[in-house]
């Protein structure tokens, strides 16, 4: 089953039913323990990558709005991700941290720590106030040493035990040395800004004033950087684009999780693809088309593409290679056959 952000789809295992329901995804925050951990999955955008980490076979990636994805470090791929469709609190990840030496994942989000020795479901959680945080406190950062996890606070270290998550002490520094952290925000690190000076940035990207600049000229924060095992490097960006590269290429690939859409406005099914609208276009930024079989998925973006003009899309049909998009006072035509977008108002005919 499919969920498509705080207003779902849920598709049935026979294709040919398919049922719409319009819940809070707050009902979701625990899966029934008769489904399996990804008998529900839930895609939404991205927003800010906040936090990323390697485990044995995903790096994790943790977002601001669309929990943690999955990156496949042997095919170079995003596989579904874990939201509160799999027990987590929350969509907003603050901070991720695998520990090599347990295997656990460890999540945190405004509220909770959470961890799980499957790193899909069975999540364990404790409060942040029972680990002597506030509500209100954020963890930025996770890491690790031989027998303990220490979690760094707006002005406190909280050391916790690797496998219960039950609170050891509170420091204002941490009392022990070899600390293993996760990722780190990018504050013009020498390694780090070494890497951006010499690797090739590929589709048309390149990094300037400490940013990195897309084809249209526009700059993108870099929020998130790592260097992992193998030579593998991550950087996160503000808008959730994900650049992954290796030191024996030199190159790094700007790679998008799912979907961009962080609301579903309106959902259009054809031949197992999904057509995506959403009411706000300014943070979703257009109409995402999402393959269910290869998980792939394409966003024609309101800035990037001739003719088709920012509106919030209230209805989609597809039929005969054309797709057909209600907007505000305006109807989106898009014909795949010619690969080409049209924006039809009163002006030019339509009423």
């Amino acid at each position: 089953m499919k969920i498509f952000d705080d207003r779902m789809i849920i598709i049935s295992n026979d294709v040919s039913k398919i049922i719409l329901f319009f819940f809070l995804s707050i009902l979701f925050c625990q899966p029934d323990p008769k489904f399996g951990p990804f008998d529900w999955v839930l895609y939404k955008g991205s927003g800010e990558i906040t936090s990323i980490t390697e485990g044995y076979t995903y790096t994790y990636v943790g977002t601001k709005f669309g929990g943690l994805k999955r990156f496949n470090q042997f095919g170079n791929y995003f596989d579904d991700p874990i939201t509160i469709a799999q027990g987590l609190k929350d969509n907003f990840i603050t901070s991720t941290y695998f520990d090599q030496n347990t295997g656990l994942i460890w999540v945190a989000t405004p509220k909770h720590l959470q961890y799980s020795f499957s790193r899909e479901g069975n999540w364990f959680d404790q409060k942040l106030i029972h680990l002597g945080l506030s509500n209100s406190d954020r963890i930025k950062r996770i890491g690790s040493t031989d027998n303990f996890i220490w979690l760094q606070a707006r002005s406190s270290f909280v050391k916790v035990d690797n496998t219960t998550g039950s609170l050891i002490g509170i420091y204002s520094k941490p009392d022990e040395l070899e600390i293993n952290w996760g990722s780190t925000h990018y504050q013009s690190q020498t390694n780090f800004k070494k890497i951006f000076l010499t690797y090739h940035i590929l589709d048309g990207w390149i990094f300037i004033n400490n940013s990195l600049m897309d084809q249209l000229g526009r700059l993108n924060s870099i929020t998130a950087c790592l260097l992992g095992k193998h030579g593998n490097v991550y950087f996160g960006t503000e808008d959730g684009r994900l650049f992954f590269g290796s030191s024996t290429m030199e190159t790094l690939h700007p790679i998008n999780p799912d979907i961009e859409n962080v609301d579903v406005n309106t959902i259009f099914e054809n031949e197992n693809y999904f057509w995506i609208g959403s009411q706000d276009y300014v943070t979703s930024k257009g109409i995402s088309r999402i393959d269910l079989n290869s998980k792939t998925s394409q966003t024609f973006l309101f800035e990037e593409t001739i003719n088709m003009v920012p509106s919030t899309i209230y209805s989609l049909h597809y039929s005969n290679k054309e797709l057909w998009a209600g907007g505000e006072n305006i109807i989106l035509y898009y014909n795949q056959n010619k690969d080409y977008w049209q924006t039809l108002t009163d002006s030019r005919g339509f009423t």
